[in-house]
């Protein structure tokens, strides 16, 4: 559980530097789509530090799946009243289309620098322009927020073990 932590955080680290220092210099799409990427990998480590919380507590019925797009499928059951849970997969697998989906770049080089894609969502098709301000915000209000929560988790976790 830690180790997938610690994986996180490194990945929360590489998103941070990416966004605040290499996407202000170099300004192309290349570096939004690694940001994006990095941002997958951090809540992909995530997924997991939160479905090995649950078989250590005896929460799951079935074995870890290896599939990416399973393992967040199987904490949304596993955690299907936690709100923020819920919220971070979805976040996780709107990413991962968003990546899948063909996608152009707008202002390539220019401080508006964007990737623009278009991906099915409730049935319909909604473009999606992603830039340097998408990012941040993304950055501030979702993956450190998801952060936090895994943060507060292991510290919970660890009084019960020291309890015990």
């Amino acid at each position: 559980m830690i180790e997938s932590f610690s994986d996180a955080n490194e990945e929360l680290k590489r998103v941070d530097h990416m966004i605040f220092v290499s996407l202000k210099y170099t300004r192309t799409m290349d570096v939004i789509v690694n940001i994006i990427r990095r941002m997958i990998n951090c809540t992909d480590s995530l997924i997991s530090l939160y479905l090995k919380y649950a078989e250590e507590n005896n929460m799951l019925d079935e074995k870890i799946p290896k599939n990416k797009a399973l393992k967040a499928e199987l904490l949304k059951n596993t955690f299907s009243q936690d709100k923020k849970i819920i919220e971070m997969t979805d976040f996780y697998m709107w990413l991962r289309k968003i990546l899948r989906a063909k996608h152009d770049k707008v202002k390539e080089f220019k401080r508006h620098v964007a990737l623009v894609t278009q991906i099915k969502h409730n049935n319909q098709i909604e473009e999606i322009q992603i830039g340097i301000d998408q990012l941040e915000e993304l950055y501030i209000t979702k993956l450190k927020q998801y952060m936090k929560m895994a943060s507060e988790l292991i510290k919970n976790g660890s009084k019960k073990e020291e309890k015990k």
